[in-house]
């Protein structure tokens, strides 16, 4: 169906019928050893596996893990602070991220408890709070200055093509700036 003239595989042409780019195609067909043994239930099974090779796998002492559960839910020690004492007490660097040590607390691996963190891990909602970020406080009101304004000067852009309307409903003159 997709076939040059020569006999081989036209890649550009499955790649607009796919709506991909060729090199996403190319990838594809190369994960086979041929194009009649491709699957796209394989590939994804094959990308899944190749995952978790390269998932980086922390080896912790029993020291370490007991010193882990006693910081976190005995003392109740933040990510931050258990990272800082682990650095203390053993002289090296803790081997994983804030984020993905509060990720662990949420999961429960090593036995931590979501209890143990400030607010017990809980997230907490404005109750109908206005939200004042990115907006004006302090302006004054178009409504405030009727019969007030002396008069407008405006460029020659359409939008002020009914001037006139403004001028009633203002009661001022609208004046245009000279072009140039």
């Amino acid at each position: 169906m997709f076939l040059k003239k020569n006999g081989k595989q036209n890649i550009s042409a499955i790649a607009k019928c796919l709506n991909r780019h060729r090199s996403t195609i190319l990838r594809e067909i190369k994960r086979f050893k041929t194009i009649n043994e491709y699957s796209a239930y394989k590939s994804d099974k094959m990308y899944y596996e190749k995952r978790k090779k390269n998932n980086k796998i922390c080896n912790f002492t029993e020291e370490q893990i007991n010193f882990m559960k006693i910081r976190l839910n005995k003392y109740c020690d933040s990510p931050k602070e258990f990272i800082y004492r682990y650095f203390l007490k053993f002289g090296v660097k803790f081997s994983v991220f804030v984020k993905t040590l509060y990720k662990w607390i949420c999961l429960g691996f090593y036995g931590f408890l979501k209890q143990n963190l400030r607010y017990h891990g809980k997230k907490f909602k404005t109750k109908g709070k206005k939200d004042n970020r990115g907006k004006l406080t302090n302006f004054k009101s178009i409504w405030n200055l009727i019969g007030k304004i002396k008069g407008v000067i405006t460029d020659r852009g359409k939008e002020f093509s009914k001037w006139r309307e403004m001028e009633i409903f203002a009661e001022t003159q609208v004046y245009f700036c000279d072009a140039g």
